[in-house]
């Protein structure tokens, strides 16, 4: 069960301690989830990254979902050996990573479990019982370099959440000021990188983003 409508993707640091000194104003603002998308960072900064986080979380009361990109071993070992001290991990899934339905065998019924969607196809549309979420993108143009495809546009949107069983979320280029446009198109809840990591004042951009998107949500549900 997807109980968020906003989350953010880190920056592509590949260092723990910049990572941390830039995420914690985010979690302390209410961050509900964080995809930590950190192509090069090593297994072991990776585990001090989540000691820290979940540590901030424990100590100020927090709550946040932490989903790797990529690295399912790492999720599968994590959840193992941090079961009943940290929350678990979720998994979000790229073209070249394992199927959904692996993943699934591999994390559990009640793994979080996402993917990037550029596309709707039967593969996609059998791949959606395994899935908790898919993110749909680029919506619109991004300065995210992962994300080097043409923007699709709401209407991609549009067309797999009339098909998908799972929550949608945009993400590519979403801003405060488009965030609500998206969800008026059939996206459960947005993602961006840029919105707030290229601001001067991140966590101050979080919130006007956060707010929004919370805003887009409710007025969606009426």
């Amino acid at each position: 069960m997807i109980n968020f409508r906003h989350y953010i993707i880190t920056p592509g640091l590949n260092d723990p301690v910049k990572l941390i000194n830039i995420l914690f104003p985010l979690l302390k603002a209410g961050l509900p989830c964080l995809q930590i998308r950190e192509p090069e960072i090593t297994a072991d900064h990776l585990l001090v990254l989540l000691e820290h986080l979940n540590n901030c979380c424990i100590n100020n009361n927090l709550s946040c979902k932490f989903v790797v990109n990529h690295y399912h071993n790492f999720v599968r070992d994590y959840n193992r050996e941090f079961e009943g001290k940290y929350p678990a991990l979720g998994l979000h899934l790229k073209e070249e990573s394992i199927s959904p339905e692996e993943a699934r065998e591999m994390l559990g019924q009640e793994a979080l479990i996402g993917i990037s969607t550029h596309k709707y196809t039967e593969k996609e549309k059998n791949d959606d019982p395994y899935l908790s979420y898919r993110s749909v993108s680029p919506i619109f143009s991004t300065i995210s370099k992962d994300l080097n495809k043409a923007p699709v546009g709401v209407g991609l949107i549009k067309q797999i959440s009339e098909q998908s069983i799972v929550p949608i979320f945009a993400l590519g280029g979403i801003t405060a000021e488009n965030a609500n446009l998206c969800i008026q198109n059939g996206a459960y809840g947005v993602a961006t990188l840029g919105a707030v990591f290229g601001s001067r004042k991140p966590v101050e951009s979080y919130r006007h983003f956060a707010e929004r998107a919370s805003f887009g949500a409710l007025q969606h549900l009426h």
